[in-house]
Protein backbone atom coordinates (compact mmCIF):
# COMPACT_ATOMS: atom_id res chain seq x y z
CA UNK A 1 0.00 0.00 0.00
CA UNK A 2 1.36 3.22 -0.85
CA UNK A 3 -0.02 5.82 1.50
CA UNK A 4 -0.29 9.97 -0.03
CA UNK A 5 0.25 12.15 3.21
CA UNK A 6 -0.83 15.10 1.44
CA UNK A 7 -4.51 14.47 1.00
CA UNK A 8 -4.91 11.25 3.41
CA UNK A 9 -5.77 9.01 0.49
CA UNK A 10 -4.43 5.59 -0.07
CA UNK A 11 -3.27 4.42 -3.17
CA UNK A 12 -3.24 0.83 -3.56
CA UNK A 13 -0.47 -1.12 -5.72
CA UNK A 14 -2.54 -3.02 -8.28
CA UNK A 15 -1.24 -6.33 -8.42
CA UNK A 16 -1.23 -6.60 -12.27
CA UNK A 17 1.28 -3.86 -12.49
CA UNK A 18 4.32 -5.92 -13.69
CA UNK A 19 6.49 -3.36 -15.50
CA UNK A 20 5.11 -3.86 -18.93
CA UNK A 21 6.15 -0.02 -19.85
CA UNK A 22 9.71 -0.52 -18.32
CA UNK A 23 11.91 1.42 -21.08
CA UNK A 24 9.00 3.28 -22.31
CA UNK A 25 8.91 7.56 -22.09
CA UNK A 26 5.30 8.94 -21.16
CA UNK A 27 4.24 12.39 -21.70
CA UNK A 28 1.47 13.53 -19.20
CA UNK A 29 -0.09 17.20 -20.17
CA UNK A 30 -2.65 18.23 -17.90
CA UNK A 31 -3.62 21.37 -15.85
CA UNK A 32 -4.76 19.62 -12.82
CA UNK A 33 -1.62 18.82 -10.13
CA UNK A 34 -3.69 15.72 -9.38
CA UNK A 35 -4.08 14.10 -12.53
CA UNK A 36 -0.26 14.56 -13.05
CA UNK A 37 0.08 13.18 -10.10
CA UNK A 38 -1.79 10.24 -9.97
CA UNK A 39 -0.84 9.40 -13.62
CA UNK A 40 2.91 9.68 -12.88
CA UNK A 41 2.47 7.39 -10.23
CA UNK A 42 0.67 4.76 -11.53
CA UNK A 43 2.65 4.51 -15.23
CA UNK A 44 6.30 4.73 -13.17
CA UNK A 45 4.64 2.05 -11.24
CA UNK A 46 4.43 -0.17 -14.41
CA UNK A 47 7.98 0.64 -15.39
CA UNK A 48 7.46 4.14 -17.45
CA UNK A 49 9.63 7.08 -17.10
CA UNK A 50 7.27 10.25 -16.88
CA UNK A 51 7.39 13.60 -17.85
CA UNK A 52 5.08 16.01 -16.82
CA UNK A 53 3.76 19.44 -18.14
CA UNK A 54 0.91 21.75 -16.58
CA UNK A 55 0.11 23.44 -20.34
CA UNK A 56 0.91 22.68 -23.84
CA UNK A 57 3.57 24.40 -24.08
CA UNK A 58 5.21 23.79 -21.78
CA UNK A 59 4.63 19.75 -23.40
CA UNK A 60 5.49 20.56 -26.44
CA UNK A 61 9.15 22.21 -25.23
CA UNK A 62 9.43 18.65 -23.23
CA UNK A 63 8.50 16.64 -26.68
CA UNK A 64 11.54 18.72 -28.33
CA UNK A 65 14.16 17.81 -25.65
CA UNK A 66 13.09 14.28 -25.08
CA UNK A 67 12.37 10.68 -26.60
CA UNK A 68 8.74 10.24 -25.72
CA UNK A 69 6.77 6.92 -27.05
CA UNK A 70 3.16 8.12 -25.80
CA UNK A 71 1.61 11.23 -24.35
CA UNK A 72 -1.49 11.40 -22.33
CA UNK A 73 -2.86 14.68 -23.06
CA UNK A 74 -5.91 17.27 -21.41
CA UNK A 75 -8.10 18.16 -23.42
CA UNK A 76 -8.90 21.39 -21.33
CA UNK A 77 -5.57 23.33 -21.04
CA UNK A 78 -5.22 26.92 -19.91
CA UNK A 79 -4.24 28.99 -22.97
CA UNK A 80 -3.44 26.60 -25.74
CA UNK A 81 -5.73 23.55 -25.10
CA UNK A 82 -5.58 19.72 -25.81
CA UNK A 83 -6.52 19.60 -29.42
CA UNK A 84 -4.22 22.61 -30.32
CA UNK A 85 -1.23 20.88 -28.50
CA UNK A 86 -2.27 17.68 -30.51
CA UNK A 87 -2.53 19.36 -33.97
CA UNK A 88 1.17 21.02 -33.02
CA UNK A 89 2.33 16.92 -32.69
CA UNK A 90 0.95 16.73 -36.04
CA UNK A 91 2.45 19.34 -38.31
CA UNK A 92 5.78 18.32 -36.74
CA UNK A 93 8.05 17.01 -39.50
CA UNK A 94 10.36 14.68 -37.69
CA UNK A 95 9.18 11.39 -36.24
CA UNK A 96 7.52 12.37 -33.32
CA UNK A 97 4.83 13.70 -35.67
CA UNK A 98 3.67 10.01 -35.46
CA UNK A 99 3.78 9.55 -31.45
CA UNK A 100 0.18 8.02 -30.08
CA UNK A 101 -1.38 10.63 -28.10
CA UNK A 102 -4.21 9.40 -25.71
CA UNK A 103 -6.57 12.26 -24.52
CA UNK A 104 -8.51 12.66 -21.24
CA UNK A 105 -11.11 14.57 -20.14
CA UNK A 106 -14.11 14.87 -17.95
CA UNK A 107 -16.16 16.72 -21.44
CA UNK A 108 -17.44 13.02 -22.63
CA UNK A 109 -19.75 14.61 -25.12
CA UNK A 110 -20.05 12.91 -28.31
CA UNK A 111 -18.51 16.31 -29.54
CA UNK A 112 -15.99 16.59 -27.42
CA UNK A 113 -14.53 13.07 -28.11
CA UNK A 114 -14.71 13.41 -32.29
CA UNK A 115 -13.42 17.29 -31.82
CA UNK A 116 -10.44 14.87 -30.10
CA UNK A 117 -10.14 12.41 -32.68
CA UNK A 118 -10.44 15.09 -35.33
CA UNK A 119 -7.96 16.88 -33.70
CA UNK A 120 -5.17 14.27 -33.65
CA UNK A 121 -5.60 12.20 -30.63
CA UNK A 122 -5.68 8.38 -31.19
CA UNK A 123 -7.24 6.89 -28.04
CA UNK A 124 -9.74 8.86 -25.70
CA UNK A 125 -9.76 8.25 -21.48
CA UNK A 126 -12.57 9.76 -19.36
CA UNK A 127 -12.09 11.30 -16.03
CA UNK A 128 -11.64 10.81 -13.58
CA UNK A 129 -9.16 7.96 -14.70
CA UNK A 130 -9.60 4.39 -14.21
CA UNK A 131 -5.98 3.43 -13.10
CA UNK A 132 -6.55 -0.03 -14.93
CA UNK A 133 -7.81 1.80 -18.47
CA UNK A 134 -5.21 4.29 -18.47
CA UNK A 135 -2.48 1.22 -18.18
CA UNK A 136 -4.35 -0.88 -20.76
CA UNK A 137 -4.70 1.81 -23.49
CA UNK A 138 -0.67 3.05 -23.02
CA UNK A 139 0.41 -0.82 -23.07
CA UNK A 140 -1.78 -0.64 -26.09
CA UNK A 141 -0.75 2.55 -27.56
CA UNK A 142 2.98 1.37 -27.49
CA UNK A 143 2.40 -2.54 -28.68
CA UNK A 144 2.51 -3.62 -25.21
CA UNK A 145 -0.40 -5.64 -24.39
CA UNK A 146 0.30 -7.57 -21.44
CA UNK A 147 -0.76 -11.52 -21.77
CA UNK A 148 -4.32 -12.60 -19.64
CA UNK A 149 -3.86 -12.87 -16.39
Amino acid sequence: MHAHADRGTRLALHPRTRMDLAGITVLVVDDHADTLELAGLVLEWDGATVLSASNAEEGLRLLDRHPVDVVVCDLHLPRVDGVGFARAVRRRTDVKRHVPILGVSGDVTPESIATMIAGGFDRFLAKPLDTDVLLDFVRQLVGRTPPPA
